[in-house]
């Protein structure tokens, strides 16, 4: 007879530190966003089966793979002091995501936990990984999308290559991370603070694939609908790359 596995409250999870079983069930409520947010719980989850841990903030957070009802998803929580803050700031990130035009994986709906525990349920991407940084056209891609952000009027505090999923059949980079995602300048983020985002982006790969620089300026600048052929921006950002470095 196989043993019930562990289920875990938000809690439990806030006092593990990084000490949680390899699988577990999380005690988890169903709930629209809005309600998640306002810490009203729905209908119960049959079963949240945590099947691999993506990423772990003792006492704060929790990205895991999950199962609700059968289906995979991952599950992104907020546990500890602060929760509701984060769960706000991710979620209204992701809707912003959204409304700027940008690749982002759907969400699937929120949860609601006891202690306070909320957070958003995200449709799982099979075979995703991160951006390679030598993949050039990937790296081009996800500047396009960086451009929409930017022409919707936002910012990401958190460029890095993590955050951005490449899978087989997936087509654009999905940008995630919407807790990362900040306000901007209205009506679209101006030109030198692009250049400085830009520059933060490209900062996180080795300087041999500097070569691809210009190719990386003309896909923003294309997605902006700005002169791609500008070679005093693309100037200005192998400076800024160099300084963030």
């Amino acid at each position: 007879v196989t043993a019930p596995l562990p289920r875990l409250t938000g809690a439990d999870l806030a006092a593990a530190g990084r000490r949680l079983p390899e699988t577990f069930e999380l005690a988890l409520a169903t709930t629209a966003p809005a309600a998640a947010d306002r810490g009203r719980a729905g209908a119960p989850l049959s079963v949240v089966r945590c099947e691999s841990v993506l990423r772990l903030l003792p006492g704060r957070r929790l990205v895991a793979r999950v199962r609700v009802n059968g289906i995979e998803r991952v599950l992104k929580l907020f546990f500890g002091r602060g929760a509701g803050r984060y769960f706000r700031r991710e979620w209204r990130g992701c809707e912003a995501l959204r409304a700027a035009g940008v690749a982002t994986p759907a969400l699937a709906g929120a949860v609601v936990g006891d202690a306070g525990a909320r957070g958003l349920l995200f449709d799982w991407i099979a075979d995703a990984g991160a951006l390679d940084p030598f993949d050039q056209d990937g790296v081009e891609a996800a500047a396009a999308e960086l451009a929409r952000l930017h022409a919707g009027g936002w910012r990401h505090a958190d460029l890095h290559l993590d955050n951005f999923l490449l899978a087989p059949g997936l087509g654009r980079p999905h940008l995630i991370d919407g807790d990362g995602v900040r306000p901007g300048d209205a009506g679209g983020v101006h030109r030198d603070a692009a250049i400085e985002d830009l520059a933060t982006f490209c900062a996180q790969r080795p300087p041999r694939a500097d070569d691809g620089l210009e190719g990386i300026w003309r896909a923003y600048a294309a997605a902006r609908g700005w002169p791609g052929h500008d070679g005093a921006a693309a100037g200005i950002l192998a400076d800024a790359l160099g300084r963030q470095r």
